[in-house]
């Protein structure tokens, strides 16, 4: 918000100068600013925090889920209630990931429901994060879609309408959102950085 004109296209300009390649990205996104107490955080006001701070009470799943549970442009009010309220909203989604990744049997069970808000779930959360990168939209397409798996027993449904239902957590949870899931880098790529 306080970086309108000329700032974003200057700094496009310069880019692509210094690079010689143009365009220099295929989307920019500009967060809204980050608050503590509804006052804008930075450095001359001393009112900052470190992500690797906040790592180390929350994990960055959590610290994840709850920058995507508001609009980007949003600005987003930082408090350890909030991130508490996150921390509980991200459990019980990952609960019912954790119950499918861990389902060990199946039946030959496979609810019209079920189906339905498969498709459902793909076109609502496709639908929001084509609105502009509506990701609190997103979650909630996630969200609902959970509620209606959680109220199955897993080990009665069919061993492709499982599969199917974690692929949902799977693609949009993890590989879209980054929610579950571990991330594993490289020993060498990592004393790259370490040495950068």
């Amino acid at each position: 918000i306080d970086l309108k004109f000329p700032h974003h296209e200057s700094e496009v300009l310069q880019t692509e100068c210094h690079t010689n390649h143009s365009p220099m990205a295929n989307y920019w996104l500009h967060s809204g600013h980050l608050t503590i107490n509804n006052e804008k955080m930075s450095k001359s006001l001393d009112n900052f925090f470190l992500v690797r701070d906040v790592v180390k009470e929350y994990s960055s799943s959590v610290l994840r889920f709850y920058l995507l549970n508001s609009h980007y442009r949003s600005p987003i009010d930082f408090s350890d209630s909030n991130l508490d309220e996150s921390l509980s909203a991200y459990k019980r989604l990952e609960g019912i990931y954790n119950r499918l990744v861990s389902v060990k049997k199946s039946g030959d069970q496979s609810p019209d429901e079920l189906v339905k808000a498969i498709h459902s779930c793909y076109s609502d959360f496709s639908t929001s994060m084509n609105d502009d990168f509506n990701t609190r939209e997103a979650l909630a397409a996630l969200f609902q879609f959970s509620r209606l798996v959680n109220g199955y027993e897993l080990e009665l449904l069919t061993l492709d309408l499982q599969q199917k239902l974690l692929d949902i957590f799977v693609k949009f949870g993890g590989e879209v959102l980054g929610l579950f899931g571990k991330v594993e880098i490289d020993s060498e790529f990592k004393s790259q950085i370490e040495e950068l």
